[in-house]
């Protein structure tokens, strides 16, 4: 009767922890912002400004400072310039980097250690993409989340291209073309 007990009770509690796991996967799933890029692309256009020979003058850039390009459109060194610097194995992880997340955990318990951010380009992305929030232990989970979601839907060139569009650069310059014609007077990779 007693093992017959045992065995019931930790199945009903293993049932119950996944159900509860679930549902607050769930919860949190609700909350995952969506990444349709074509559609920000579509509403967010730059103008090109032509002269009479039709010849290229100018760019008005959209409403956030930003110039969209496509991933051809981009210089190879500043992707691996960011991959680098940012998250050098972008193209090895599936969106969360738990190698990562292990060596900032390590750095964050050793005291007088050096604290570095765990978070991976993509989920970077994710959190370019959302809405302001708080930085707390949900939000991470939304974010790698949105990582893994947005692993799934996009490929590495294109998650890297959304990052670098939508990246501040300071000076109220978003995205990596922006930022090089506001800082240096001329578009990346000219």
């Amino acid at each position: 009767k007693r093992l017959r007990f045992v065995v019931v009770f930790a199945g009903l509690s293993l049932l119950a922890l996944v159900a509860t796991f679930f549902g607050m996967m769930m919860a949190i799933a609700r909350d995952i912002p969506a990444f349709d890029t074509e559609k920000q692309y579509e509403t967010a256009k730059n103008s090109i400004v032509l002269d009479n020979h039709d010849a290229e003058i100018g760019t008005l850039l959209n409403n956030n400072q930003r110039i969209l390009d496509d991933s051809e459109d981009m210089s190879p060194y500043i992707k691996e310039a960011v991959v680098a610097i940012e998250d050098e194995r972008f193209y090895e992880h599936r969106g969360v980097d738990f190698q990562g997340l292990a060596r900032a955990a390590l750095a964050a318990v050793i005291p007088g250690g050096v604290t570095q951010g765990a978070s991976p380009i993509t989920q970077q992305t994710v959190k370019l993409y959302s809405p302001a929030r708080r930085r707390d232990f949900r939000t991470k989970i939304i974010e790698a989340l949105g990582a893994r979601r947005l692993e799934m839907t996009l490929d590495k060139e294109a998650i890297l291209t959304a990052y670098l569009n939508r990246l501040p650069y300071g000076n109220q310059f978003t995205g990596a073309r922006a930022a090089a014609r506001g800082y240096f007077g001329k578009p990346l990779g000219d």
